[in-house]
């Protein structure tokens, strides 16, 4: 799901936090479009702070698992970058 208004968004974050790798996903939440940016709107606002999956949702068969200390460019309905969040946390 990248794309040139991802790759943008990313640079420009990795440039004003001086990192220096592309190491990256992108990722929309909910189900469907307008779920999707009512909950980036959520988390660009602070109130979302927080997310979870199933596990079966990983593996070999599934999503590769989210890695602790990795980065997430956040999509709203639009597939347009709307926020960064960084992976904490493995619980």
């Amino acid at each position: 799901m990248r794309s040139a208004l991802t790759d943008e968004f990313w640079r420009a974050f990795r440039k004003a936090a001086g990192l220096h790798h592309d190491d990256y996903d992108v990722v929309a939440f909910g189900a469907g479009p307008e779920m999707a940016t009512e909950l980036a709107e959520l988390a660009v606002a602070g109130i979302k702070r927080a997310t979870a999956g199933l596990v079966r949702r990983f593996g070999p068969h599934g999503e590769p698992p989210p890695i602790v200390g990795g980065y997430v460019v956040l999509l709203d309905g639009a597939e347009r970058p709307r926020n960064l969040a960084h992976h904490r946390s493995d619980r």
